[in-house]
């Protein structure tokens, strides 16, 4: 646990901010190092302050787990602490029914999913977490079909065949409002998986999902439309309905430095001037699980 001491006096002067034992006096100034903000620590720092929904994250054992409001969650790479993501922008994830819990075969415009030739098998995946489907090919590939234009609006590409967890996004341009059709497993023109995602409005949109094969096949899991060119965490969505998640603020305390430096999981780093005693975390600009904030460093 970080000890934060109130600045003492030394040599009739205060010290400003956080103070840690064996400050100096150099030229007749105090000089203290600020102590840095650890985000792999389990007991979140008092300095941070964290208002968001619940959302996805990276549990102890690997799953993917559900937040509570208001909790900014440590996550775990290998059962190690990696640090906590940053805040998300405010998404909908026009994919209803994301467990899979409306499936029918194709055709069938009262079920979330179709399927061609035969239904896809669909479990609680063990190490994901959430519910997966699986189709017996796995050299399955990934498209979007507009119902509005009659036609491909992200072609039919190879999603690759991970052996572990992969995140496969496709990024497109929707002309106007249609139905959409986000094909997460596509071995041929009958034998497929897809989401109906319904009145999907005009705009640049990215379609997601995670995929891995085993001894079964290709496992689909966590699919996501949403808008905007990067991935957010995972929006479950329930049967029959598109989920939303709100944006989430994260601030930091900074009345004892003028600066702040972000070190995240990946070895990136961010450097923010903060005049102000508060400073607000830039919202998210990669995709979700391409690091996490690790520590955060003070500039007196």
């Amino acid at each position: 646990m970080i000890n934060i001491h109130h600045s003492p006096v030394i040599g009739g002067a205060t010290a400003r901010g956080l103070w840690v034992p064996g400050a100096v006096i150099i030229g007749g100034e105090v000089k203290s190092e600020i102590l840095a903000i650890d985000l792999t620590a389990e007991t979140l720092d008092s300095r941070v302050t964290y208002v968001g929904p619940s959302h996805s994250y990276i549990a102890i054992d690997g799953k993917l787990k559900q937040s509570t409001a208001n909790v900014w969650p440590l996550e775990y790479s290998d059962g190690a602490p990696v640090g906590r993501h940053e805040p998300e922008r405010a998404s909908v994830n026009y994919v209803p029914g994301v467990e899979y819990g409306s499936i029918g075969p194709s055709g069938s415009v009262s079920y979330d999913w179709n399927y061609g030739t035969a239904a896809m098998p669909t479990t609680q995946s063990s190490d994901m977490g959430i519910a997966s489907a699986t189709s017996t090919k796995t050299g399955a590939l990934t498209a979007v079909y507009s119902e509005g234009t009659s036609g491909f609006i992200a072609a039919a590409v190879d999603g690759g065949s991970p052996s572990t967890w992969t995140l496969v996004k496709r990024q497109f341009t929707n002309a106007s409002t249609a139905l959409l059709r986000w094909y997460v497993a596509r071995v041929s023109a009958s034998d497929y998986l897809l989401a109906r995602c319904s009145a999907v409005p005009a705009g640049s949109f990215t379609a997601s999902v995670y995929r891995k094969v085993t001894t079964s096949g290709m496992l689909s899991a966590g699919a996501q439309l949403e808008a905007g060119t990067t991935v957010t965490s995972p929006i479950i969505s329930a049967t029959g309905q598109q989920g939303t998640r709100a944006a989430s603020t994260l601030t930091i305390d900074t009345s004892a430095g003028s600066s702040i430096k972000i070190i995240y999981s990946n070895g990136d780093t961010d450097t923010y001037s903060t005049p102000d005693s508060t400073f607000t975390v830039p919202l998210a600009k990669l995709d979700w699980g391409v690091r996490r904030m690790k520590r955060i460093e003070f500039g007196a």
